[in-house]
C-alpha cells in the first residue's frame, strides 16, 4: 500500500540525473498463471533495475505481456467452442488482457517495481503498427519472400513451425532397409526412420566421393557404401566411387519410378551411404532434388494423415513396410531424438507448403558480427546464440493460425504486391483500428480506390510470434537496450529474433548486454511437473513464508545454472530471512536516546567502522556486476561477524547498563547506525519489503521510502 502511494520507482525516477539505464523486459506470454520460473526472472530485472535507480540512474523498465499465438486460441476455442475469425480474436484479446493483469498483480505482489501504469501488449494498436513497419520494410529490401519448400509443420495444431518452436524428445519410430532394383539388376539398399516418405520417392542420393561396394548375398547383389557393407553379409565383388551411379535407374513399386543423383550431404556414417530422397517432406531432399530437376507431391493432408487415412508418422509408417514386400531387406524400431511442437507436444513433419520467409544468407553475417560488439554473462551463451544465429539459412515467418499479427500483405497473380503508398496507407489502419481492421474487413474496404481495379486479394497467413515479441525494441523502446536478462532457452528464441530483426532494419544489436539465468527444478534435480506434484506455486510461497524469502532465494543460487527449489530449500531461505530481520530488529530497537556522537572511536569501534564499509562498497559493485549471490554471501558474512565480534557482552553493557546519555553507549550507537543505514540500503534490492520495513521504523529516517536512498 505504501509503493502504491508514493510509487518509489516513478518518483525516483524523475528525481534522477544519472545516466538513462534501459532493461527491456522479454513479454511472458500472457495465457495462465505465474509460475516460479517467471517469478525467478522478474526478481532478477527487479533487483538490477532497483540497484540502477537507487544509484541515480534514470530506469526504464516497462513490463510487457506477450499476447498472440496458439496455446491461448486453443484455449479460447476449448472453452467457448467454434467461433468465426472475428469472434475469437476478440475473445483472445480478452482472454490475453486478463491474464496480463493477473500475472502483472502477482509480480507487483513480490515487490516488482516497474512501469505498471504503462505495460506494454503486442497487441496495442502501436505495437501493431510498428510491427507492420518492420514487415514492410523487409518486404521491400527483399529481405522477405514468397516461396514452397518443406518446412516443419505440426499435425496436432495445423501449422508450420520454425526451427525455435520445436522441442526435441526421444521418440520409438519403427525404421527400414529396404531396396530399389536397378535395370542391372542390382539392388540399391536404403534406410529411413520414416518409411511412409517412400511413397514420395523420387530419387536415391550418394556421395560421389564415397566408397560403394556389390555385396554379392544368395542371389541378390546389394549396393552400399563401402563402410556399412558390414549390414550385408555377404561377399564383396566391386568397388567404385559413388559418381559412377549417377543417372542410373531404378523402380519403385509404391511410387514413382527414380534416379540415382549425388550430392554430398551424405554421409557413411549411419545408415547405408545411400539416401532416399522424398522432395515434398525432406529438407534436403528438395535441396537436391531441385537442383536436378526432380518434383514430387505432398503425401499428407492438413491433419498428417496419408490418402488412406492412417497417420503418416504412426500406422502411416507400420502400412508401408507390410506393403514393401521383397523390397523390405530388415525393419526394427528406432529411438532418436525427434523434433516436437513445443506448445501441443505432438511430432512434427517436414511438408512441402508456400509459405513466407526471411532470407537470412547476408543477414545472419551481420547478427555474428553485431554480437561481437555484445557483452555477455557467460561465454556459453554467446557460443549458443552465435551457432544457433550461423546455422539457419530462412526464418519462416507465416503461419496458418487466426490468431496472431496478420501477413498483411496484398497478392496480386500469387504473388505480393508492393506499393509504399498502399504500406503506408495500411499502418494508419492499423494505427487506428488494430490489426483485427485486415480480417474484418474486405479488401474493397481496406483499399484506396487506385488499387480498387487491381485484382488484389489479402493474404490469410499470420506471422510467428516469435516476429511478434522480436520487434519490441522498435516498438517499445525505439532502439538499443542495456540489458536483456531471460531464460537460457531465449538463445533460440527471443534474444535470436531480436537480434535479426534488428540487424535486418540496418541497427546494432537490439542489446548491450545478454544476461541468461537456467530453469527452476525441484529439490531433486527433476523438472516441475503437475503429474509428478513436485510443483512450486508463488502463491503458496507468500501464504506459508513471505515474498522475501522467495526473492532471498533468487539471491542465494547460482541463477546461471538450473536451480532446484522446494520447502527444504525454502526453509533454510527463511532461516536466513530471520538472520537478517532480528538482526535489523535488534539495531533498530537500539536506536532509542541517540544524539549525534562527535567524539573518538576505539580499535573495536574503528574496526566495525572499516568492515561496514566494506561489505557496503563489495556489495555495491557486486550488484553492478549482477552477481546477486555475492551480495548475498557479502552481507550474511557481515551480519554473522558485526552480531559476534561487534554486539558482544561489552557493547550490550553498554547499552543496556549504562545512562541513557553515556558517551559509551552513544559511540556504540553510532557504530550501530551506520551499520544500520548501510545494512538497509544493500538489503532493499534484494528483500524489498524486509529493508522497507526497517526503514520505516528507522527514527531517522530523512525519505518516504528506502528506495529514495542514494546507494
Amino acid at each position: 500500500k505504501l509503493w502504491e502511494r508514493v510509487d518509489p520507482f516513478k518518483f525516483r525516477n524523475e528525481a534522477n540525473d544519472g545516466n538513462l539505464f534501459v532493461l527491456h523486459d522479454g513479454p511472458p506470454y500472457a495465457n495462465g498463471d505465474v509460475h516460479v520460473g517467471h517469478l525467478l526472472n522478474k526478481v532478477l530485472k527487479d533487483m538490477t533495475s532497483k540497484y540502477h535507480l537507487m544509484r541515480g540512474d534514470r530506469v526504464k523498465f516497462r513490463p510487457g505481456s506477450d499476447c498472440h499465438g496458439l496455446p491461448t486460441e486453443l484455449a479460447v476455442q476449448k472453452k467457448f467452442g467454434r467461433l468465426d475469425t472475428s469472434e475469437l480474436r476478440l475473445k483472445c484479446a480478452e482472454w490475453a488482457k486478463e491474464f496480463s493483469e493477473k500475472q502483472n498483480q502477482t509480480f507487483k505482489s513480490f515487490g516488482v517495481f516497474a512501469e505498471w501504469d504503462n505495460p506494454y501488449l503486442t497487441m496495442d494498436k502501436n505495437y501493431e503498427s510498428k510491427q507492420l513497419e518492420v514487415l514492410y520494410s523487409f518486404l521491400n529490401g527483399g529481405l522477405v519472400y514468397l516461396d514452397s519448400r518443406p518446412v516443419h509443420y505440426s499435425p496436432s495444431s495445423r501449422t508450420v513451425l520454425a526451427e525455435s518452436e520445436l522441442e526435441y524428445k526421444t521418440r520409438r519410430d519403427l525404421s527400414a532397409y529396404f531396396t530399389f532394383d536397378l535395370e542391372d539388376g542390382r539392388k540399391l539398399l536404403c534406410w529411413t526412420t520414416q518409411p511412409w516418405t517412400v511413397l514420395g520417392n523420387v530419387a536415391v542420393c550418394v556421395n560421389p566421393d564415397l566408397e560403394y561396394v556389390d555385396v554379392k548375398m544368395g542371389d541378390n547383389v546389394y549396393v552400399v557404401a563401402k563402410e556399412r557393407s558390414f549390414l550385408v553379409n555377404g561377399e564383396m565383388s566391386k568397388e567404385y566411387y559413388g559418381e559412377s551411379l549417377e543417372g542410373l535407374k531404378y523402380k519403385n513399386p509404391l511410387g514413382v519410378n527414380g534416379v540415382v543423383v549425388v550430392d554430398k550431404f551424405v554421409k557413411s556414417n549411419s545408415g547405408t551411404g545411400l539416401v532416399h530422397l522424398c522432395p515434398t517432406h525432406g529438407e534436403d531432399d528438395f535441396d537436391v532434388c531441385k537442383r536436378n530437376g526432380l518434383v514430387g507431391h505432398d503425401l499428407t493432408d492438413a491433419g498428417g494423415n496419408l490418402q488412406n487415412g492412417l497417420f503418416c508418422l504412426d500406422k502411416g509408417s507400420e502400412w508401408v513396410v507390410s506393403q514393401m514386400g521383397d523390397m523390405l531387406f530388415k525393419s526394427e524400431y528406432y529411438e532418436h531424438s525427434y523434433p516436437h511442437d513445443w506448445r501441443t507436444g505432438g511430432p512434427v513433419y517436414f511438408k512441402l507448403t508456400e509459405q513466407f520467409f526471411l532470407d537470412l544468407t547476408d543477414l545472419r553475417g551481420k547478427a555474428l558480427e553485431a554480437l561481437s560488439e555484445v557483452e555477455f554473462s557467460d561465454d556459453r551463451w554467446k557460443n549458443r546464440l552465435s551457432n544457433a544465429v550461423s546455422l539457419r539459412d530462412r526464418w519462416c515467418l507465416s503461419r496458418q493460425r487466426r490468431w496472431g499479427f496478420p501477413l498483411a500483405v496484398f497478392l496480386k497473380d500469387d504473388k505480393p504486391f508492393l506499393d509504399k503508398s498502399l504500406e503506408m496507407h495500411l499502418v494508419s489502419l492499423f494505427k487506428e483500428h488494430g490489426s483485427n481492421v485486415w480480417f474484418d474487413w474486405s479488401e474493397e474496404d481496406l483499399l484506396p480506390d487506385e488499387f480498387k481495379n487491381l485484382g488484389l486479394v489479402k493474404c490469410w497467413h499470420t506471422l510467428d510470434v516469435w516476429f511478434d515479441s522480436g520487434v519490441s525494441w522498435y516498438s517499445v523502446v525505439g532502439g538499443q537496450s542495456d540489458v536483456y536478462l531471460e531464460g537460457s532457452d531465449q538463445n533460440r528464441g527471443w534474444f535470436q529474433s531480436s537480434l535479426l530483426t534488428s540487424v535486418g532494419m540496418g541497427n546494432k544489436s537490439p542489446y548491450k548486454f545478454l544476461c541468461a539465468h537456467g530453469f527452476v527444478l525441484d529439490e531433486s534435480g527433476k523438472k516441475m511437473s503437475k503429474s509428478l506434484g513436485n510443483v512450486v506455486y508463488p502463491k503458496d510461497v507468500q501464504s506459508k513464508l513471505n515474498s522475501d524469502v522467495f526473492r532471498l532465494w533468487v539471491s542465494v543460487v547460482n541463477y546461471a545454472d538450473d536451480m532446484q527449489l522446494g520447502d527444504g530449500v525454502l526453509k533454510n531461505c527463511s532461516e536466513y530471512y530471520f538472520k537478517l530481520r532480528n538482526t535489523l530488529k535488534y539495531l533498530l530497537g537500539n536506536m532509542y536516546g541517540y544524539v549525534e556522537y562527535t567524539g573518538n572511536f576505539d580499535l573495536k569501534d574503528s574496526e566495525a567502522l572499516r568492515r561496514c564499509d566494506e561489505m557496503y562498497n563489495n556489495s555495491v559493485k557486486y550488484y553492478s556486476e549482477m552477481n546477486f549471490r555475492k551480495v548475498f554471501e557479502e552481507l550474511m558474512s557481515w551480519v554473522s561477524e558485526f552480531s559476534s565480534q561487534y554486539l558482544d557482552n561489552q557493547t550490550k553493557s553498554y547499552l543496556y547498563e549504562t545512562d541513557l546519555n553515556s558517551v559509551d553507549r552513544h559511540r556504540c550507537q553510532y557504530v550501530m547506525k551506520n551499520a544500520l543505514e548501510k545494512f538497509m540500503k544493500v538489503l532493499a534490492p534484494m528483500c524489498s519489503f524486509l529493508a522497507e520495513d526497517a526503514y520505516q521504523h528507522y527514527p531517522f529516517k530523512k525519505y518516504k521510502s528506502v528506495f529514495f536512498e542514494k546507494l
